[in-house]
């Protein structure tokens, strides 16, 4: 499996795992057929690392049935505040353009 590199940080991103943007969150998210996963994360956040793997997991294994977004808050601190983030690593399910749940903290699968 090809992996690719976050430009600050030796996170590996499996290719299922989406880099969301300004510029595709509408598309990628709001107007997803599935649910999906939104990881918000910082590059300065250890607990953000260990989740990485977590969600390659969680990405092939749900594939079909769940998309899997990442967002660096530190890239797109616009998307963070929208969603109130707070803090890192945050995660929310949105399906149909709607939160259905979120969490704060590292997670295991």
């Amino acid at each position: 499996m090809k992996a690719v590199y976050s430009d600050q940080i030796t996170r590996r991103i499996n290719m299922s795992i989406v880099k969301i943007t300004k510029n595709n969150f509408k598309e990628e998210v709001l107007k997803s057929n599935l649910p999906v996963l939104v990881e918000f994360w910082a590059t300065r956040c250890g607990s953000c690392r260990e989740m990485a793997p977590v969600l390659e997991i969680l990405s092939e294994e749900k594939k079909g049935l769940i998309k899997i977004c990442t967002i660096n808050i530190d890239e797109e601190s616009a998307l963070a505040a929208v969603y109130n983030v707070l803090a890192v690593p945050s995660m929310m399910v949105i399906q149909n353009g709607e939160i259905t749940s979120a969490s704060t903290g590292a997670k295991s699968k």
